[in-house]
């Protein structure tokens, strides 16, 4: 049963909108077996994502999918795109991901990505205020988006070939940040800062778009 549970919030949304805190790791979670979406794989470049409302899982497209396509989930997410980070986490599953993603990092120096790693928390600590009170105010975006064009840089292969999954989240964030600050100054930089940014999430995945 331990392969083939999925684990959420009873809802989605609920799951997505709460923040984890140290003091919540004990919280129940609610948990289930569906049959059919327990066949499905995984991969770190997957096409699809479960949703949940109460005891109904909704599996949903994550990207245009052509005909007679394997359906992929992330069993374990490859947010950090470290590969020893994702084997110990896919560990349980009993199985070693071979993704352009894990054999990429796998092949890269260590030095290269401990920067990564620093690089990124360099960003969390630039976002905290918004990210625990979404409060714009203090937030030195020129920085932030420093940060995640040093990160951008450590890569070698095209994202086409190897998706920056650690630039991917900081880049929705970021949209999330000028969308606030646009709503409140009205339309100009915030608005065409929003898009530039959600432009560059696409870029995490494709070199045509720049």
């Amino acid at each position: 049963m331990m392969f083939n549970f999925f684990g959420d919030g009873l809802t989605s949304k609920e799951a997505h909108f709460t923040r984890k805190k140290a003091n919540d790791e004990d919280k129940p979670r609610s948990i289930g077996v569906w049959p059919l979406a327990s066949r499905i794989n995984h991969s770190c470049t997957s096409n699809a994502c479960p949703s949940f409302i109460g005891d109904l899982q909704i599996i949903r497209a994550t990207c245009d999918i052509p005909a007679d396509t394997e359906l992929s989930l992330w069993y374990y997410p490859p947010k950090k795109g470290e590969h020893f980070y994702m084997q110990e986490g896919l560990n349980q599953w009993r199985f070693k991901c071979k993704c352009a993603i894990c054999l990429d990092s796998k092949d890269t120096e260590k030095q290269v990505l401990k920067t990564r790693v620093d690089l990124r928390k360099d960003f969390d600590l630039a976002l905290e205020d918004f990210e625990t009170s979404l409060n714009t105010a203090n937030v030195d975006t020129s920085k932030a988006e420093s940060i995640l064009d040093a990160i951008y840089q450590t890569y070698n292969c095209p994202p086409s070939n190897v998706p920056r999954m650690m630039v991917q989240k900081p880049y929705a964030l970021l949209a999330v940040l000028y969308s606030k600050r646009g709503s409140r100054e009205g339309p100009g930089d915030g608005t065409q800062s929003t898009r530039i940014a959600w432009i560059r999430i696409q870029g995490c995945v494709s070199s045509d778009i720049t």
